[in-house]
């Protein structure tokens, strides 16, 4: 759409400059052309740097680059068409201006929405990018569980002890666009800045990321091995994510929130029906282990008072 309306422009200017002397403005447009052009990159630089989210942003999406590509070489256009063809020369400067306008406000939404933090929760919660994410982690782990299973046949070389039959992974995690680390850093940053909207909806995320891992079925060999790999990341990521909580959460608001949440979740009619599963075993240990951590606060409390 937005396509059409620069196409509709272009086509209303062009035709309004064809009885116009357009060279009459072209050092004004050339001036506009340029000014567009330095203030659009200045503001989207000064717009990321003040940010309190913009560590989540860690690369230029494609859009961008060709956003700021035109704005860098668009304005030079009139100046290179003036050796070619002159008589164009200010017509040329003319069309520019409305795609330099174009480009600098889609520039500015586009870090406007990739520094939001509810529009990169929602990115990384998708469900497709969850079970995108399974599948690449399920073949990480299928490899580790091969090699842990020639380790455990080789009982002449090696003294395995009882514990070493258990299969569990080195790795917590994909080496590139994991999916706990951004969590993790959105959670961060939301406690950081006291953002208390951010912080409910990143431990939605949270949790549906959990339920994702914990309902992860494979159908290879050793599928059951994998399937406990998963849950063991899930579970040791979800501990990590509480731990930060706790340490960084100095007037423990979130970390309430955090065990009403857990609590909620709790509640719901498909935890209560499996009361045994992996999945409700896990969140009431998590949520015990908060309710010892907020005693223990509350105890630190009482002695510094009296």
């Amino acid at each position: 759409m937005r396509y059409i309306i620069l196409l509709i422009v272009l086509s209303l200017l062009l035709f309004g400059s064809m009885n116009s002397d357009v060279q009459k403005i072209t050092p004004w447009l050339l001036g506009a052309n340029f000014t567009i052009a330095i203030f659009s990159i200045n503001f989207t630089f000064f717009g990321y740097q003040l940010s309190k989210y913009k560590a989540i942003y860690s690369e230029i999406s494609k859009r961008q680059w060709a956003n700021i590509v035109a704005l860098l070489s668009l304005p030079f256009a009139p100046l290179i068409s003036y050796l070619v063809i002159p008589d164009y020369f200010g017509i040329i400067a003319l069309l520019i201006l409305p795609v330099l306008v174009f480009s600098a406000i889609d520039n500015a939404s586009l870090t406007d929405k990739y520094i939001s933090p509810k529009f990169f929760i929602d990115k990384i919660s998708r469900k497709k990018v969850i079970d995108r994410y399974l599948i690449q982690l399920s073949r990480e782990l299928e490899k580790e569980v091969e090699k842990h299973k020639s380790y455990t046949k080789d009982r002449e070389k090696y003294q395995i002890p009882a514990h070493g039959y258990s299969f569990e992974p080195t790795t917590l995690g994909l080496e590139n666009e994991d999916i706990w680390d951004s969590i993790t850093v959105v959670v961060n940053l939301s406690i950081e800045n006291n953002d208390y909207p951010v912080f409910r909806k990143s431990l939605s995320s949270v949790l549906n990321t959990v339920v994702a891992f914990y309902s992860f079925k494979t159908e290879v060999d050793d599928g059951c091995r994998i399937d406990d790999g998963v849950k063991f990341i899930a579970r040791n990521r979800l501990r990590s994510i509480i731990t930060n909580v706790i340490e960084k959460d100095k007037s423990r608001m979130f970390l309430q929130t955090l065990s009403s949440e857990f609590c909620s979740f709790l509640m719901k009619e498909n935890v209560i029906n499996d009361p045994c599963s992996d999945l409700t075993r896990s969140i009431v240990s998590d949520c015990i282990w908060i309710g010892k951590k907020c005693l223990n606060h509350i105890v630190l409390l009482s002695q510094q008072k009296y």
